[in-house]
């Protein structure tokens, strides 16, 4: 949360006196991802999906917000930036991502939020899994054996930010062929893959008729490689 916040009353932190401090907030409606804050001067909104641009807006000369200004600009724009990004929570899912075979596998997952609390437990000295690129991109440098696939567990803030995932196995670029998503193993149509959000992939995959159940889903890469965001989902085998 903002500084100034944390252990106060909500009555000393919602009453009209004392210093402004900045109201953030973050949304996630369909395909739609954003965030922001705002004074009762100027406004800030990241928008991270469909599209990934800021905006920013004086609300003293444009109460209307109809001209937005560049935020590295303003020094008001940097600072409702820095504490709306503070504080931001993570995914109420994690992504887990599963590789499998005997190849060796160069994988580049991106997201136009952060990725973090990555978990590479298992992986052997010569493996990696850095995140680089400040925080948006999980670089993975990975050679499963057969019998003992590698496993990379992470979260990504804030929640509902895309995931796309791309990279190289044996030296040539993935194919579409071993991209498997969810339990149902089915593939995926593009690269960059983009991971599917749990309630559209769920949607989509139902047979008719079929009620909706739990948030179990995901997606993945098959017995080359499989990546999954789950809550209790489990990769897909070919």
């Amino acid at each position: 949360m903002p500084g100034g916040i944390a252990g106060r009353t909500l009555e000393e932190s919602f009453a009209a006196s004392g210093p402004e401090r900045p109201a953030v907030f973050e949304t996630k409606y369909r395909e739609h991802v954003a965030y922001g804050a705002r004074t009762s001067e100027t406004k800030y909104v990241r928008h991270l999906y469909p599209a990934n641009r800021e905006v920013f807006f004086d609300l003293r000369r444009d109460p209307g917000e109809r001209r937005s200004h560049d935020p590295e600009a303003s020094s008001r724009a940097r600072a409702l930036k820095q504490a709306v990004e503070a504080s931001v929570g993570p995914s109420a899912f994690h992504h887990r991502l599963r590789v499998d075979g005997d190849a060796d596998y160069e994988l580049r997952l991106r997201t136009t939020g952060w990725i973090e609390a990555v978990d590479r437990t298992g992986l052997a000295k010569k493996e990696r899994a850095d995140v680089v690129d400040g925080g948006h991109v999980l670089a993975l440098s990975l050679r499963p054996e057969p019998g003992r696939p590698r496993r990379v567990e992470f979260l990504t803030r804030p929640h509902g930010v895309p995931l796309w995932i791309d990279g190289a196995r044996g030296g040539r670029r993935l194919r579409l062929a071993e991209i498997r998503v969810a339990a149902e193993g089915l593939r995926a149509r593009a690269l960059p893959f983009l991971v599917p959000e749990v309630k559209l992939w769920r949607a989509r995959s139902l047979p008719p008729g079929r009620p909706r159940r739990g948030s179990r889903s995901g997606s993945s890469l098959p017995t080359p490689a499989a990546a999954t965001r789950r809550s209790t989902g489990r990769p897909a085998r070919a």
